[in-house]
């Protein structure tokens, strides 16, 4: 973080209920939730469109968050007597975004991670109908049922060592001009 840097925190119990946008003009934002996962969380009831029926939206560089829920909702629950419609608990367009032990819920589109580099360590993710534009998956020296591949899909690709090693390293994958380690440390 530097000099200047916002700390913003929250009494245990405290659930703000309300559409939150952190802007580009507050960079260098830590947001830490006190207590286990889902002590802590941002909720609001929207749908619609997923550029307007956010719970929280992220449009800063540099911001990290800590045992965080980000929660849409809107459908939720075991009856589901409303109409299936996008309803995103984040919508991400900073850059430099690291997101660790946070849950993100919502019935769907959970997390538009539209572009840019963003970390999610030991995060939770769920949602009844959701999309992924860009994903990378990879099996690597898996073994027992379902490790044969011979029946899959044609495009599946096998990675060498070398590229699989670009993948695990995230040096190389995520953080190539070492901005991870340039964030606060978090708990």
């Amino acid at each position: 973080m530097e000099k200047g840097s916002h700390t913003l925190g929250e009494p245990t119990g405290l659930i703000p209920r309300e559409k939150l946008t952190i802007r580009r003009e507050k960079p260098f934002i830590y947001l830490e939730g006190e207590g286990g996962p889902g002590t802590t969380s941002i909720k609001w009831d929207d749908h619609g469109h997923v550029d307007s029926s956010y719970t929280f939206t992220l449009l800063v560089e540099n911001f990290l968050a800590s045992r965080i829920t980000f929660k849409n909702t809107y459908n939720l629950g075991s009856e589901r007597s409303n109409p299936v419609a996008v309803a995103p608990a984040i919508l991400i367009w900073g850059d430099k975004a690291v997101f660790y032990n946070c849950k993100f819920l919502s019935l769907q589109d959970t997390l538009a991670d539209f572009t840019r580099r963003h970390l999610f360590d030991s995060c939770y993710i769920e949602g009844g109908m959701d999309f992924m534009s860009t994903l990378t998956y990879v099996e690597s020296n898996c073994s027992g049922p379902g490790s044969n591949i011979s029946s899959r899909v044609s495009w599946l690709k096998t990675l060498t060592p070398e590229q699989l090693e670009n993948y695990l390293d995230p040096t190389k994958f995520i953080d190539q001009d070492e901005w991870v380690e340039a964030q606060p440390v978090h708990n």
